[in-house]
């Protein structure tokens, strides 16, 4: 008997060849029991794919798609975006001599109205293809 191994973990070609074997099987006759262990999954795992329409055992991708829960629109990142490149901190009164993940975060907050966590805007800087700068050291007198 095979163990059992997650169908989520397998590559989308190999579930799919796993879902045709498991309705092949069924046609002769198997039991779901028997058919999970010959594939190595469980039992309501066959179950579920012998629900599945024959002719569409295929996979879309997993997963949201990129983009689908950004707080920024297209048009706000294309400010910030400009802003950032074309201007310091100092000049935007901002309290930052360099751009942080922190001073973009209050620069998105002041233009836009819109309050994200500083990994958020590091997420943003990423995908930007920005990185963020350490803060300037200060003497605390």
């Amino acid at each position: 008997m095979k163990p059992k191994i997650d169908p989520r973990r397998l590559p989308i070609q190999t579930l799919e060849e796993k879902r045709r074997m498991s309705h092949e099987l069924r046609k002769t006759g198997m039991t779901r029991k028997e058919i999970g262990a010959i594939v190595g999954v469980h039992a309501d795992t066959v179950g579920r794919w012998l629900k599945l329409n024959e002719r569409d055992l295929s996979l879309k991708k997993r997963g949201r798609k990129p983009g689908s829960l950004k707080q920024l629109s297209d048009e706000h990142e294309k400010k910030v975006k400009r802003l950032i490149i074309d201007k310091t901190p100092d000049q935007l009164k901002l309290d930052y001599a360099l751009w942080t993940r922190q001073s973009v975060r209050e620069l998105i907050l002041h233009e836009i109205g819109i309050e994200l966590s500083v990994r958020t805007v590091g997420n943003y800087l990423k995908r930007w293809g920005m990185t963020p700068q350490k803060p300037q050291k200060r003497a605390y007198e």
